[in-house]
C-alpha cells in the first residue's frame, strides 16, 4: 500500500507526463539501494519483500518507466508484480511461453545474461524483440532484464523499461548494482526456501 501511494513521487512518473528517464544521481541511489538491502537481508527480511525494495529502487534509482518481475507459471513466464506507468493494466499481456524462442528474453533465460537493449525500433535489434512485447508495450525505446538464477535453471526475470523520449543510458557501475540487487534477491530466495 506504501509503495503504491508513493509511486506519483517517483522520477518515473513526472509531472505533466513527459518522460524523464534516469535522474543525475542514479549511480548513488542505486549504491544506497545496494546498502540497504544488504542490510535488510541482514535482519531477515523474506523474499517477497526483498523483491519489493528491488523492484522499487530499481524503478526510483533508474527513472525507469516501470519495472516487472516475470516468474515461471505452468509452462509460461508471466508478469507478476511490478511498478510504473500502467503496470496493473498491462500485467495480464506481459507473458510469454517458457519453451524456448530466438528472442532477447529467451537468449537472457537461456545464458542466465544480464541484457540491455537499446533503440528497440532499431534495425539491429528489432528481429530479437518478441511479438508480444511490442503489442503489450508500444512505446519501450529500451530495456534491462536481470535474469534470477536457482540450482543453475533461471527462475524468473526482472524487466525495466524506459519510454520513447526518455534518458536511457546505463554506465558499467549502474549495470554492476543492478546486478548485486538481483543478487541479493537471489540470496533472500534462498534462506526463504
Amino acid at each position: 500500500d506504501l509503495a503504491q501511494q508513493m509511486v506519483p513521487e517517483f522520477p518515473g512518473n513526472p509531472e505533466g507526463g513527459k518522460p524523464s528517464g534516469k535522474p543525475h544521481d542514479s549511480r548513488e541511489r542505486l549504491a544506497v539501494s545496494v546498502r540497504e538491502l544488504r542490510m535488510a537481508l541482514a535482519r531477515g527480511i523474506d523474499f517477497n519483500i526483498a523483491l519489493s525494495m528491488i523492484l522499487e529502487s530499481l524503478y526510483a534509482s533508474m527513472g525507469f518507466n516501470r519495472v516487472v518481475t516475470f516468474f515461471r507459471d505452468a509452462g509460461m513466464l508471466k508478469a507478476k508484480v511490478g511498478f510504473g506507468s500502467g503496470v496493473p493494466e498491462v500485467l495480464s499481456g506481459l507473458t510469454f511461453p517458457e519453451a524456448y524462442a530466438a528472442d532477447v528474453f529467451h537468449l537472457s533465460l537461456a545464458n542466465k545474461a544480464d541484457v540491455f537493449i537499446q533503440n528497440v525500433a532499431s534495425s539491429q535489434s528489432s528481429s530479437s524483440i518478441p511479438a508480444w512485447l511490442r503489442e503489450a508495450l508500444p512505446d519501450v525505446d529500451a530495456f534491462v532484464l536481470l535474469p534470477l538464477v536457482f540450482n543453475g535453471k533461471a527462475i524468473c526475470l526482472i524487466y525495466a523499461d524506459w519510454c520513447m523520449g526518455a534518458t536511457n543510458q546505463i554506465e558499467p557501475s549502474e549495470f554492476s548494482s543492478m546486478g548485486a540487487l538481483r543478487d541479493y534477491l537471489m540470496r533472500a530466495l534462498i534462506k526463504w526456501k
